[in-house]
């Protein structure tokens, strides 16, 4: 919170957070959220852009998810983000939509009509005819909702459970709260020499998680995502020794990814 305050200063416009988080899986507690409330208001000219598109995907003792719209006096300050593709697990979609005040969503509307046309029409009623039926019972649950964070509960907890009796993993991941990545410590983890590179590439500004994936994908057929690329270019650093792997699959699909991570090569 400390480093948050700092950061902020007369100039600052917009404050973007991102709970749950990717890549991390964290949830922003209610009472961080205060913290942050508390920090903006200092700052009265910032407005909060609060991205919550893995509402849905909460978990153990989070039942919902605490917003940042419902915190004392931010109501009109923030705008809240929200993906059709990320609840109705379709992300082709690219279909979302803005909850703020009536000012702030006048303001939104003006830039809108200028930076994008339109979205097809008929995504967008199936999009709309799906909300408004998801709040029916569904697969054996009062709403589909329910079913959906019941669906990715079993599939974190079932990740969890045998990626721990993967050798190379046992230990060194954490446990989201949220969304459906985990995130992997790579940093003890020695990268055999190879010449793997993407084409055009000579490897040389290869981070170590980098080049963890290329290995990774080469030899056990294993696609993840190395996390230095969610930072600038000075704060790479930061993440050269962390990685992502996701569970929004199938369990035959983790099944055949746990068996491609076991196998010795």
């Amino acid at each position: 919170m400390e480093k948050l305050k700092k950061s902020l200063n007369s100039k600052t416009k917009l404050l973007i957070l991102n709970t749950p988080h990717n890549p991390t899986g964290k949830i922003l507690t209610y009472t961080e959220l205060e913290q942050i409330a508390h920090i903006l208001k200092a700052f009265p000219r910032v407005l909060v852009v609060s991205d919550e598109v893995y509402e849905y995907m909460i978990y153990d003792d989070f039942k919902t998810l605490p917003r940042m719209s419902a915190i004392p006096g931010m109501w009109d300050r923030t705008i809240t983000v929200h993906s059709a593709g990320k609840f109705l697990s379709a992300t082709g979609l690219r279909i979302g939509w803005s909850i703020a005040p009536k000012n702030i969503i006048n303001s939104l509307h003006a830039i809108h009509q200028y930076s994008t046309f339109c979205m097809n029409g008929p995504l967008q009623n199936a999009v709309a005819e799906s909300l408004e039926i998801a709040n029916n019972p569904y697969k054996g649950h009062e709403n589909y909702y329910q079913w959906l964070r019941q669906h990715y509960q079993d599939s974190r907890d079932y990740f969890i459970e045998n990626l721990e009796k993967i050798d190379d993993f046992k230990g060194k991941f954490w446990k989201p709260e949220g969304s459906y990545f985990v995130l992997v410590d790579i940093s003890k983890d020695k990268i055999p020499e190879h010449n793997y590179v993407l084409d055009g590439d000579d490897g040389s500004n290869y981070t170590k998680d980098f080049k963890y994936v290329l290995n990774l994908a080469h030899t056990k057929k294993v696609s993840v995502i190395p996390i230095s690329l969610f930072y600038t270019e000075q704060h790479k650093h930061l993440g050269e020794n962390l990685v992502r792997l996701a569970f929004c699959k199938k369990k035959e699909t983790m099944d055949k990814a746990f068996d491609n991570l076991k196998r010795k090569c």
